[in-house]
C-alpha cells in the first residue's frame, strides 16, 4: 500500500518481517526502500506527516523519522482516539492510518464470521469518526480519503489463491475525485502509494511499478 511496489522489489516476503528477506532493489537514506511517507518528506519537507498502526509489524516498513509523529497503538479504538486528537491541533499534509483488528478477527473467528464483520462495522465507525473531524476541522473540502487493505482472507487465512484472499477494496472520494464512479481498470496494491503521490506531485523513485489510477479523477 505504501510501498509503490511488490515483494520481488521491495524484498519483503514474510508475515512480520523486521527486514527484507531478499536485497530490497533500492535503499534510502533512511536504511530501508523507499515509501510514500519517506518520499513526502523528501519532496514536501516542511510538511507534517501522521502514521499510526495496531499491529506493530507495519512499524518496520516505512521511514519511522519521516514522519511528524508515529502512534502505535494497543488496539483500533486507541489508534482512532490518537489521530482524532492530533487533526485537532494540526493540520497534517498526508496521514497514514492501519487499522488490525478486522485481520485479527479473521484469523480468530473466520473471514465472513459474525465477529469479523461486527468489527469491520467498529472500523466504519472509526472512519466516520475520523471523517467527521476532518469536517469539523475544515480540512475536508481540500482532503482526498483511500479506502483499502493489504490482502482479504478465507477460512482463518489468507495467501493462497483464491480470490477472497486476494481482491481487495479500493474505495478513494474526496477533492478532484468522480462522484459514484466504478473503476473497471485492474488496480493493483501497489497502486496506491503511484496514486497518492500523483495526488501530492511527488516524484515516485524508479524502482516503483505501481501506476496511478488516473481514471477516479475528474467531474
Amino acid at each position: 500500500m505504501i510501498s509503490g511496489a511488490g515483494p520481488e522489489i521491495h524484498g519483503y516476503t514474510e508475515w512480520g518481517s523486521q527486514k527484507p528477506e531478499l536485497p530490497s532493489r533500492v535503499i534510502n537514506s533512511w536504511g530501508i526502500f523507499p515509501t510514500i511517507i519517506g518520499e513526502t518528506r523528501l519532496q514536501k519537507p516542511n510538511t507534517l506527516i501522521c502514521a499510526g498502526y495496531t499491529w506493530e509489524g507495519i512499524g518496520y516498513l516505512y521511514e519511522k523519522e519521516a514522519a511528524s509523529i508515529n502512534y502505535a497503538a494497543k488496539n483500533d479504538k486507541q489508534l482512532t482516539d490518537s489521530i482524532i486528537s492530533y487533526f485537532t491541533q494540526n493540520k497534517p499534509y498526508f496521514t497514514f492510518i492501519a487499522f488490525a483488528e478486522p485481520d485479527g478477527a479473521g484469523h480468530g473467528n473466520g473471514w465472513e464470521s459474525d465477529k469479523y464483520f461486527n468489527t469491520c462495522k467498529e472500523i466504519d465507525s472509526y472512519v466516520g469518526q475520523i471523517i467527521a473531524t476532518v469536517d469539523k476541522t475544515g480540512l475536508r473540502d481540500n482532503t482526498i480519503i483511500i479506502f483499502t487493505a493489504d490482502h482479504g482472507g478465507k477460512g482463518k487465512g489468507h495467501g493462497g489463491k483464491s480470490m477472497n484472499e486476494m481482491q481487495i477494496p479500493f474505495v478513494i472520494t474526496g477533492k478532484g475525485i468522480k462522484k459514484g464512479y466504478k473503476i473497471e481498470e485492474s488496480v493493483m496494491q501497489f497502486d496506491c502509494a503511484a496514486t497518492i503521490a500523483h495526488i501530492m506531485k511527488i516524484t515516485p523513485p524508479q524502482a516503483w511499478i505501481g501506476r496511478p489510477v488516473l481514471s477516479v479523477f475528474g467531474k
